[in-house]
């Protein structure tokens, strides 16, 4: 089981951070985008807004400093950063309704006015895995730092909206454990795997990713 964990998770890792982000691009190709539509029409040019905190649109231009048409989601089939290297693989960003706020005492549940472009970074029988790019904001006694991160999502096959379950923050976690039976209340089965160490807790926070496969399980063994 582990080892079947382990190599889904070499995988998953590969396609986080074998390309670079917008956030990342140094020369005009890094900026290089594939747009696929919904009426099947692909636009070839460079990505020119955010995909940051849930992008609701994206612009697109010709020439790397061209002007840009913005595309709404609803129009959109997929975004994919193509692998413009040997070493890299492509990065796919796919619309989809989501929910904002991972599930906490309280936070409200409430879902974006839009479907929101998602990088999609796992995709098992029963389950697709997706991360949100985001801003972390960590605060001490004199300074707020701001870093890149992700908020970690799923979405049961069948089913329309992603749920978040998890944001990489650099603040420090308290309450893991309380904080997945909230999160995972319809599946027992992996708030088990917390308390009895199955799923270890510096390795889910190092790699939050890791339950995208093991949820995947889940659904498969149910009857």
């Amino acid at each position: 089981f582990m080892k079947k964990i382990l190599f889904l998770l070499v995988a998953i890792f590969a396609l986080l951070w074998g390309a670079q982000l917008p956030a990342n691009a140094q020369r005009d190709d890094d900026y290089k985008v594939i747009l696929t539509l919904k009426d099947g029409s692909v636009v070839n040019g460079y990505i020119r807004t955010s995909l940051m905190g849930g992008a609701m649109k994206v612009g697109v231009s010709e020439t790397p400093k061209g002007s840009y048409y913005e595309y709404e989601t609803k129009d959109i089939a997929s975004l994919v950063y193509p692998a413009l290297k040997e070493d890299q693989k492509e990065i796919r960003y796919v619309p989809c309704r989501a929910i904002k706020t991972v599930q906490s005492l309280i936070s409200k549940r409430k879902e974006y006015k839009a479907p929101v472009l998602l990088r999609q970074i796992y995709e098992g029988e029963k389950i697709i895995g997706y991360v949100l790019p985001c801003i972390d904001a960590t605060t001490n006694a004199t300074t707020t730092y701001y870093t890149n991160t992700y908020q970690y999502l799923y979405r049961v096959k069948g089913e329309e909206v992603a749920e978040p379950y998890w944001f990489a923050s650099n603040g420090t976690v308290i309450g893991l454990k309380a904080a997945m039976k909230l999160v995972f209340k319809d599946y027992p089965e992996i708030i088990e795997l917390f308390d009895n160490g199955k799923i270890d807790r510096k390795e889910f926070i190092g790699h939050p990713e890791i339950i995208m496969p093991i949820l995947n399980d889940v659904l498969v063994n149910r009857k």
